[in-house]
């Protein structure tokens, strides 16, 4: 009879055990965020890998979850029948076993349930770390059964899958924003970060014409013009970068919408480093389509390397484009990033 109850105590205790597990895995790994399993990942921590492994298949964690507390139950069942049948005679009917069972289902349910559940709701990463190898344990044993499950949960999920995906690629950019919010409730994005993102995907969709300058606004002198009329005229106005024309503009009064024979522009501080005439320090200027969004000709002007660019309508009949504007990638940057 003592060895009777004291197995039926081993597999108790060893049921109710695996029960915590499993459903404090459950609950782990849907609260876990898979943004912040995927940096501990890329930085190199196992326990991360492994359960981003199962991250990316979810059909075989649930496989796993799904025998693993098949066998618990069966445990705390079989202890339970070994139990009853120590302390009772033979042919005394099922009503000892029920009672007995009704009276184990609350320890069941609060330490095989109700108590991990909420421990790995509050830490699941922590939590779900910790099991990371148990859990690879339980699936590699219980392949014979696990991996065809898992196969069926795939092959049941396969139609909704495809209709997802499409549904993914129309809504993209909402699924990123749901994204960067989940990085920002787990703590990889800061307050700034978060802000920064939100501000590019407000902003970046608006047009380059929007922050453009007019042409007969633009501060520009003829190419011939001297070092020290340079340096004066951008001290004067306090601007870093001053366009060279192939003519006299004068100060851009009476320019209009006509193409503008900029030549290019030059830094006030590469002039001022210098001796020589500021043509030596010219600058070729990107141009850039008149249709083009503030992100593309902030791209296009950093992939140049430049800080001004030209915003260029599409060509007429005779191959001509006009000039319909002038970007400064810091009145961009500014529009970009500038809230933050």
């Amino acid at each position: 009879m003592t060895v009777a109850l004291l197995t039926a105590a081993g597999l108790f205790g060893l049921g109710v055990y695996l029960s915590a597990q499993f459903s404090g895995a459950e609950t782990a790994f849907y609260r876990v965020s898979t943004l912040r399993l995927s940096f501990h990942a890329a930085a190199g921590k196992r326990r991360a890998a492994r359960m981003l492994r199962f991250a990316e298949d979810p059909a075989r964690f649930v496989a796993t979850l799904l025998v693993g507390n098949n066998v618990a139950n069966y445990l705390t069942t079989a202890a339970v029948g070994v139990a009853v049948a120590a302390v009772t005679t033979p042919g005394g009917g099922g009503a000892p076993e029920v009672i007995a069972t009704w009276l184990i289902s609350p320890v069941v349910f609060v330490c095989g349930e109700l108590l991990p559940k909420r421990l790995c709701y509050l830490a699941p990463s922590h939590f779900l770390g910790r099991q990371s190898s148990f859990l690879l344990a339980i699936y590699v044993l219980a392949a014979p059964v696990a991996i065809p499950l898992a196969g069926l949960a795939r092959l049941l999920e396969r139609d909704g899958e495809s209709g997802s995906r499409r549904v993914g690629g129309v809504l993209g950019r909402g699924r990123l924003i749901e994204v960067l919010d989940e990085g920002h409730r787990a703590g990889l994005l800061t307050d700034v970060q978060d802000r920064l993102t939100e501000n590019v995907l407000h902003a970046a969709p608006g047009r380059a014409r929007d922050r453009a300058a007019p042409p007969e606004r633009a501060v520009s002198l003829p190419l011939d013009c001297t070092r020290e009329e340079l340096l004066t005229k951008a001290a004067a106005l306090g601007v870093r970068e001053v366009l060279l024309t192939a003519v006299d503009l004068g100060d851009g009064d009476d320019g209009g919408d006509e193409a503008a024979p900029f030549v290019g522009y030059v830094r006030a501080v590469d002039v001022a480093a210098g001796d020589g005439p500021p043509r030596e320090w010219l600058r070729s200027l990107p141009r850039i389509p008149e249709g083009a969004t503030r992100l593309e000709a902030l791209a296009e002007l950093r992939r140049e390397g430049d800080a001004v660019g030209l915003l260029v309508s599409r060509p007429d009949a005779g191959g001509r484009a006009r000039v319909v504007g002038i970007l400064h990638e810091r009145g961009l940057l500014r529009e970009l990033f500038g809230r933050v």
